[in-house]
């Protein structure tokens, strides 16, 4: 009874433990969704129902502990087997533009988790036939080993989350959860069967070494080889480096998309370049503000690319504070991508915080403040463009100050949903008076970047004032990006049609099913 007891436990906690790193390899695929939580959720409490029922019968008809060891020796091959598929299934999932967001993410999980959710939800009903000596003790011995089985659920669920996912990776935590179940299956073998339990400890050790040697979890460019993957508590995080035009490039990946990237040079000392050209972007701002900023606030850090040519190329800047929940961001950032350590800069200051509860906390003011954070998917986390997060960043705005968010999102049509929201959103927000859009390339109708500016000063500028603009501060070399005189004619002139747009708010704000990459 004993053996069985810590067999429903280690079960239980295996079960939750592959929802918990399950859900983290579809958001490398799918994005950090509602969809993703709700398939994952879904598909495990059906598997469990289908475990629950199956379970039971095939205990009335071979109520032995040898059958039960083969069930849960299964399950863990099933385990095994989802670092490997995970990678072709999804990508292959991710490929069927008629299965959309939601079947997506629903049939990924079905594939992956689905049959060993399935053998494990059997384990409980297996293990209360197999203690119930007497039909009076059923309900007592049901109540302990399901008591058992949900204490092991919780044990799995938060290891998970706080410390497994986090420290030692997400695959690295899956294939431990397969040797769990392998060390369960071999409890349920009799002590004499010492050749079986030594064959099945080998597999312990054999199948996860196997697994381990795989490639990277997310597919790289021809020549790009990686120099660190690893999961963090927010994203999986992948630094890469290969060919870029005619030199090389370092670059930065959340999940499956990159973050953020600069060129490789030679002299320790050269200028900052960036290799992801929508940083560029972000200094549309500029051309509707009459002086130079002197503070600027980033949120999402990245590779903190954006911040250190911020400083390189505007003199005036007296400080830039950057912020992004996940420290491991900034650590990447200062290892691979030339940003500076704590204290070595006087200028930038890094803040590892969520970004609105520093916003909310903050008493400071910004000249210049530049939203650029993205979940690992390619999505705004929806709290951090809601009405009511804005109005509260506007409030850190000086007279003159400029709000600049970068949103990935087509301009019209059915793809533009986001743009047109987050865009009527922004003119119901107090205090930012104008707003102006300009998208990546003119008036398109797929997604990709475009950047939206607001600022607090009431006159409105012209298409022509703005190129004006454009072009006098670069020949002042006021900006020495060079495309941002290029982007201020992309200024979008005609007032999109807002009517099926909404206000995002904190109740409502349907961002994970509009256009996003």
């Amino acid at each position: 009874m004993g053996r069985l007891k810590l067999v429903v436990f280690l079960c239980g906690a295996t079960l939750m433990s592959l929802e918990m790193a399950g859900v983290r390899i579809l958001n490398v695929y799918f994005g950090s969704t509602i969809y993703v939580w709700g398939a994952i959720i879904g598909i495990f409490l059906g598997a469990l129902s289908l475990g629950y029922w199956l379970g039971g019968m095939l205990a009335d008809r071979a109520p032995r502990f040898e059958v039960l060891g083969a069930v849960i020796f299964l399950s863990a091959l099933f385990v095994f087997q989802v670092p490997w598929s995970a990678r072709p299934l999804c990508e292959g999932l991710g490929q069927v533009d008629a299965f959309g967001p939601r079947l997506q993410a629903l049939s990924s999980s079905l594939a992956l988790y689905f049959v060993p959710s399935v053998l494990m939800g059997m384990v409980s009903p297996f293990a209360v036939r197999l203690a119930a000596r007497e039909v009076k003790d059923v309900g007592k011995v049901a109540g302990r080993l399901y008591a058992l089985s949900t204490l092991g659920s919780i044990v799995g669920t938060l290891g998970t989350a706080f410390v497994l996912v986090e420290f030692v990776g997400n695959r690295t935590t899956i294939l431990a959860l397969g040797a769990t179940l392998v060390l369960a299956a071999v409890l349920t073998v009799d002590r004499r069967a010492l050749r079986a339990k030594g064959a099945l400890l080998g597999a312990v050790l054999a199948v996860p070494a196997w697994f381990g040697a795989q490639g990277p979890t997310v597919t790289l460019g021809p020549g790009y080889q990686v120099l660190e993957e690893f999961d963090s508590a927010y994203y999986h995080i992948l630094v890469a480096e290969g060919p870029y035009g005619g030199t090389r490039a370092r670059v930065l990946k959340f999940d499956r998309l990159v973050q953020s990237g600069i060129v490789v040079e030679d002299e320790p000392d050269a200028p900052v370049r960036s290799a992801c050209g929508y940083t560029d972007l972000l200094h549309l701002g500029m051309v509707v503000r009459d002086a130079p900023p002197e503070r600027v606030l980033f949120i999402g850090g990245g590779g903190g690319v954006g911040p250190m040519v911020f400083r390189q190329d505007y003199p005036s800047i007296e400080r830039i504070d950057v912020v992004d929940v996940d420290p491991a961001v900034f650590r990447m950032a200062r290892e691979y991508f030339r940003y500076p350590e704590p204290g070595a800069d006087p200028v930038i200051r890094s803040h590892v915080a969520d970004g609105r509860l520093y916003v909310l906390e903050c008493d400071a003011r910004y000249d210049y403040i530049v939203l650029d954070a993205y979940a690992g998917g390619g999505r705004i986390p929806f709290h951090l463009i809601t009405k009511e997060f804005l109005d509260e960043t506007a409030g850190l705005l000086t007279d003159d100050g400029v709000l600049v968010i970068n949103v990935i999102s087509a301009v019209r049509g059915p793809q533009g949903r986001l743009f047109r929201s987050v865009l009527k959103t922004l003119e119901a927000v107090d205090g930012l008076p104008q707003v102006y859009a300009f998208p990546r390339s003119y008036r398109g109708e797929r997604s990709e970047n475009v950047i939206l500016v607001a600022t607090r000063n009431p006159r409105r500028l012209s298409l022509d004032q703005i190129t004006r603009r454009a072009a006098r501060m670069e020949r002042r070399d006021e900006i020495r990006i060079r495309t941002v005189d290029d982007y201020a004619g992309h200024l979008v002139t005609v007032e999109p049609d807002l009517g099926e747009a909404v206000v995002l708010t904190d109740d409502y704000a349907p961002t994970d099913s509009m256009s996003a990459p």
